[in-house]
């Protein structure tokens, strides 16, 4: 559980063209040695374009993203995984990621973003040692915690080590939950970061139930 929400309102979108280097000086936030400082400063206005799309709805284009190739929406498939059993019957058992409706490059170039109708995910456009990874984990984690710190989030716990998660404080703009979650995976080396609307079990309240 992670406590009592408050009906706060969803923070509005920033003016056209701002998000990158606005909030990486609002944030305050500092690149650690492992990553260079223009990767950082691109990822953190990655992290928040992603983020505010799903919170706000404010569409990609109004952020003056470059769309990129039809080519790369291929890169965000994820195939089902599946459990062929004795039968023959074949079970899924986790869903995969279908192709995203659209894809954009970040502002630095450095990141592309995949855009679905009630989510967001971001993919790095070069290969990264595990170093430089944890290193982007680090940035998403310190910019997570000052949402936190300012009251428009909570903090969602996955379950996992290398995994930080929040939760927008109230609803979206669709009367959605929302949460927005960085995660090194696959041996530390593939970072995933996804925003994204939750189904109603995420918008547990304490003294009223589930949400419809």
């Amino acid at each position: 559980m992670i406590g009592r929400r408050s009906a706060a309102p969803s923070p509005r979108p920033p003016s056209r063209g701002s998000v990158s280097g606005i909030l990486v000086f609002a944030l305050g936030l500092t690149a650690p040695h492992a990553v260079n400082a223009s990767v950082a400063d691109d990822w953190i206005g990655s992290l928040e374009q992603c983020r505010l799309a799903i919170e706000t709805d404010l569409v990609f284009e109004e952020m003056e993203l470059i769309a990129a190739s039809d080519e790369t929406a291929q890169l965000f498939v994820v195939a089902p995984q599946t459990l062929t059993m004795e039968s023959g019957f074949v079970l899924e058992v986790t869903p995969g990621v279908p192709a995203p409706r659209r894809t954009w490059n970040s502002v630095g170039g450095h990141f592309l973003l995949g855009e679905w109708s009630n989510k967001c995910s971001i993919k790095p456009v070069r290969d990264m040692d595990a170093i430089e990874l944890r290193g982007l984990l680090t940035v998403a984690r310190d910019a997570q915690r000052k949402l936190v710190e300012a009251g428009s989030h909570v903090t969602y716990d996955m379950g996992m080590p290398d995994a930080f998660a929040v939760m927008l404080e109230g609803r979206n703009d669709k009367d959605r939950c929302v949460v927005s979650y960085v995660v090194l995976a696959e041996g530390e080396s593939k970072l995933i970061a996804f925003s994204g609307e939750q189904s109603v079990l995420f918008c547990l309240d304490e003294n009223e139930g589930v949400k419809e």
